[in-house]
C-alpha cells in the first residue's frame, strides 16, 4: 500500500476493500469538471467508490449530461463574510470558506432492466425542482398573500439572468 498522499488519500473504506482483495477499476466517465476556487475550474474523480463522503452530490449532478445550477453561501463556521456564488459545476466544499449549497433541481435514478431477457440496463433521471410552487412573500406589516411568486417565474428569471449578454 503506497501512503503518498499526492497519489491516493487512503479512506476507511479503501483500507477495508484492500484487506478484502476487493479491486475497483478506474473509470474515465467518472472525470468530470468541478469548481476549486471561484472562477477555478479543475478535473475531479467523481466516483462514489474513491469519495469517501460526496454527500448530497451524486443526486445534484449524477452525470456531466444533466444540467443544474447551485447557490453557495459561506457557512455558519466561515470566518469571511457571507457571499453567495451561483455554479453549474460540482463545488468544492471549501469553494469559499466553509459552504453550503442549494441546488435549483435534484435527481433521482430511475433504472430500466426492458424485457425479461434483456442484457443492457439504460439509465434515467427524474427531474425535480427544489423551488416550491408558490412562494408567498409577506410585507412589512406581515400581511399574508400580498405578493406570490410561482416557481415558473423564478426559472424565468434564473434563464433570463444567465442567458442575459451582460454578465
Amino acid at each position: 500500500m503506497d501512503n503518498d498522499p499526492k497519489k491516493i488519500s487512503w479512506s476507511s473504506s479503501l483500507k477495508n476493500d484492500i484487506g478484502k482483495f476487493i479491486k475497483h477499476e478506474f473509470l474515465t466517465n467518472s472525470i468530470t469538471l468541478f469548481i476549486y476556487r471561484p472562477f477555478c475550474r479543475q478535473r475531479v474523480y467523481f466516483n462514489s467508490t474513491f469519495n469517501e463522503r460526496p454527500g448530497q452530490m451524486p443526486k445534484i449532478f449524477p452525470n456531466q449530461n444533466l444540467e443544474n445550477l447551485v447557490i453557495s453561501v459561506t457557512g455558519i463556521a466561515a470566518s469571511k463574510d457571507f457571499s453567495a456564488l451561483i455554479t453549474n459545476l460540482i463545488p468544492d466544499f471549501h469553494m469559499h470558506d466553509t459552504s453550503q449549497c442549494f441546488p435549483l433541481y435534484t435527481y433521482e435514478k430511475q433504472s430500466y432492466l426492458g424485457s425479461l431477457f434483456a442484457t443492457n440496463n439504460t439509465e434515467k433521471y427524474t427531474k425535480k425542482s427544489n423551488i416550491p410552487d408558490t412562494i408567498v412573500i409577506l410585507n412589512k406589516n406581515e400581511t399574508l398573500f400580498s405578493t406570490i411568486i410561482t416557481n415558473n417565474f423564478i426559472n424565468r428569471c434564473v434563464d433570463r439572468r444567465i442567458h442575459s449578454s451582460s454578465l
